[in-house]
């Protein structure tokens, strides 16, 4: 089984214009919307290719039960922790795609903020991942954390991994802080940043992808 852990997922909808003309009202031919997320957008192709997955999921007040209703839709397997005892709730990514250009546009909304709640909402995350390492042989960690407060949970998610089952595989796919912090607490398998997060990691300019690659691979990351 792939588990999938995403703490930070949203609606992700998508709006239908003939073209876009600043500031003026805009109407919708369309509108589309599904469960996102990086992790939500992985166990949804896992689960397409008919392979075994659950994905773990962070969520919060009424947009967090429209992501879930979205991935029953998609029939993507998932497990639930909430976000309890917060003001807001999960995000909404909203792009307009101009299709007369093709051109698109994407608004994203901030993740809710774990404020006082930090410790508890971690220990319920980690609590939950470690009953659903047992079936794992792969595990993803991907996207951002919704707010500051939880940008050292993929590693301790990582290193919680490392320590029960030493045997997996495990992938971390996040930027800034939360990816400095997972690359701090454990060594994953692959990672998957992209020119300007491999930069700002580790603040300086990469001269060619073999410079990025081998700044990697000195970590002991393998892809």
């Amino acid at each position: 089984m792939i588990l999938t852990v995403t703490l930070n997922p949203c609606i992700d909808k998508t709006v239908f214009v003939d073209s876009v003309k600043r500031g003026s009202i805009l109407r919708a031919r369309a509108v589309k919307e599904i469960a996102g997320g990086k992790g939500t957008n992985v166990a949804r192709v896992v689960k397409n290719l008919g392979r075994p997955v659950v994905a773990l999921e962070l969520v919060a007040g009424h947009y967090g039960r429209r992501i879930l209703e979205l991935m029953e839709m998609d029939g993507i397997p998932y497990r639930a922790v909430w976000m309890e005892g917060i003001s807001g709730a999960s995000r909404t990514v909203t792009t307009v795609l101009e299709e007369s250009t093709g051109v698109q546009t994407a608004y994203v909304e901030p993740g809710p903020p774990a404020g006082a709640m930090a410790g508890e909402i971690s220990d319920k995350v980690k609590s939950e991942f470690l009953s659903l390492l047992t079936g794992a042989r792969v595990v993803v960690l991907s996207g951002s954390a919704p707010c500051p407060e939880l940008d050292h949970l993929y590693g301790e998610l990582g290193a919680l991994a490392r320590k029960h089952r030493p045997d997996l595989i495990l992938i971390l796919d996040s930027r800034g802080r939360a990816l400095k912090l997972g690359l701090e607490s454990f060594t994953p398998y692959m990672v998957k940043p992209n020119v300007a997060e491999t930069e700002e990691l580790f603040g300086s300019r990469m001269n060619s992808e073999e410079d990025a690659v081998y700044r990697y691979r000195a970590r002991g990351i393998e892809l």
